[in-house]
Order: C-alpha cells, then sequence, then structure tokens
C-alpha cells in the first residue's frame, strides 16, 4: 500500500518515541508489572492516543492505516504500552460514535490525555468469545440503573477509573437486550480482583470486577438501550486491526534482536 506523507511522519515519530522511552526501560516494567503511566503521559502529550478521533472532537483525526502504523511501532518498543494505545482507541471509538455531546465533553479529552484510565468490560467467566452469554446485569432503579455481575481478565482493571461495561438490560431479549454503561470504577459496590500475574506483557494490568448493586445515574448509558452487543462488537473490528499490527510489531522486535545476535 502507497504510504502518504501523513502515515510517514506518524510512522517516524512513533519509532523515535518507542526507541527513545520505550525500549530502554521495556524490560524492567516487565520484570516489576508496573503500570507505565509516565510513558503514557508523554504519549497523551504527542498525540499518540485516540489516532482516529476527528480534530473537531480533540483528536488527530488520522485513518486507520496510521492507527496500525503507530500500533506496530508502540509495540516493536514494548507490547504492553502498544495495548494501551488500542484500548484507548477502542474507547475513543465507542465515545465518538455513540457517545453524547455531554458525556464527549466529561470523558474525551482526559482519556486521551491519559489523565483518566479505562477499561473495556466484556470478559465474564462463561462468556470469552461467547459474549451472548454475559450475565452481568442493570436493571432500572428509579431514573437510574443498578448494576450487578462480574468481569474477569479485564485490562487496566486493577487501576482504571472508569470502565465501559456490557450488561443485559433485557434478558427475553438476547444480544438485542444488552446495553453499555459508563462506570465509575472508584464508586461504592465496585470491587477489585487481585492483580493476575502473566507470563508476558506484564505492565498490561489484569484483572476482575465485581459489581454489586452499584447505582448508576441515567446518564451512565452509553447510546441506546439495547444496541450495547452491536456497538462493542463494531468497535473491536478495529481493535483486530490493532492487535495485527501489535503481533507485526513484536515479530520485527524479535527479527532484530535475531539478527543483532547472530
Amino acid at each position: 500500500m502507497y504510504l502518504t506523507e501523513t502515515h510517514i511522519q506518524a510512522r517516524d515519530m512513533a519509532r523515535d518515541f518507542a526507541n527513545r522511552v520505550i525500549r530502554p526501560v521495556a524490560g524492567s516494567l516487565d520484570a516489576e508489572e508496573r503500570f507505565p503511566e509516565e510513558i503514557l503521559s508523554q504519549m497523551g502529550e504527542l498525540g499518540l492516543f485516540g489516532i482516529c478521533v476527528p480534530e473537531n472532537m480533540g483528536g488527530p483525526g488520522f485513518d486507520t492505516v496510521t492507527y496500525a502504523l503507530v500500533m506496530e511501532e508502540l509495540s516493536r518498543g514494548y507490547a504492553s504500552v502498544a495495548d494501551q494505545c488500542g484500548l484507548v482507541e477502542l474507547i475513543a471509538t465507542l465515545l465518538v460514535r455513540h457517545g453524547s455531546d455531554a458525556q464527549r465533553e466529561r470523558w474525551l479529552k482526559d482519556v486521551l490525555a491519559a489523565r483518566t484510565r479505562v477499561a473495556y468490560c466484556i470478559t465474564e467467566a462463561e462468556a470469552g468469545t461467547d459474549v451472548s452469554s454475559i450475565q452481568t446485569e442493570a436493571v432500572r432503579d428509579g431514573v437510574g440503573w443498578l448494576l450487578n455481575g462480574t468481569k474477569l481478565w479485564i485490562h487496566n482493571a486493577p487501576i482504571a477509573d472508569i470502565g465501559f461495561v456490557l450488561a443485559r438490560t433485557d434478558r427475553s431479549a438476547g444480544r438485542r437486550g444488552m446495553s453499555i454503561f459508563i462506570v465509575d470504577l472508584h464508586a461504592a459496590g465496585v470491587e477489585r480482583g487481585p492483580k493476575e500475574h502473566k507470563m508476558g506483557q506484564r505492565a498490561s494490568q489484569v484483572g476482575a470486577l465485581t459489581f454489586t448493586d452499584v447505582r448508576l445515574p441515567a446518564d451512565a448509558l452509553l447510546g441506546d438501550e439495547g444496541r450495547g452487543f452491536h456497538m462493542m462488537m463494531s468497535a473491536l473490528d478495529k481493535g483486530r486491526i490493532g492487535i495485527a499490527a501489535l503481533a507485526v510489531g513484536i515479530g520485527q522486535a524479535g527479527l532484530e534482536a535475531a539478527l543483532d545476535y547472530a
């Protein structure tokens, strides 16, 4: 594919950042399983989050090819850092496509600046690849909602400030009875499980989130009620591109290391 000048400039900026800032500390971050807060703050300042967010919403307004190039270069430095870029892209996509003006005004700027940490909350004990099996439920409670359930293997669960949670709002409607809620993860009734110890990408912290009678205001609902499954899956289409680019970056770093050793 022909790369435009914009593609090349974004790629080179991400490559330079990975070489100067990420690679020198990748080993220690992985060994310590430490959240790379200082690196993510710098990425926020450089505009490396929310690559495809339109300029009028505070993003750079780049295309999906640019996003893939940035993911590849960041992953070449350390995949856990690229993970964060991919996660923010998912959350930003949901807010751009489905958020109200008030929700975007409240959350998007701080998410893109890495001041607000986010989690994309789908997976459960009996619902991994089969998302339609989720059991987490939100029921109407006056003008708001009451959230109950448990999510597993959630990226950023140990440290996130807000979670975008997929929950059932109409059990009789199957996939058409799921909705997304923006949940304050510091609220009463939210419990975090221990950080899981993984074999790789150990600075990408993963854990469980349990919701017990968590009260949500009416404006916690993202987009239309009953469209949550479609919205989450649609955002994951871009996520698959990002993960593929991340894998290419890991492969490139491995090849370079092998050649240097040889």
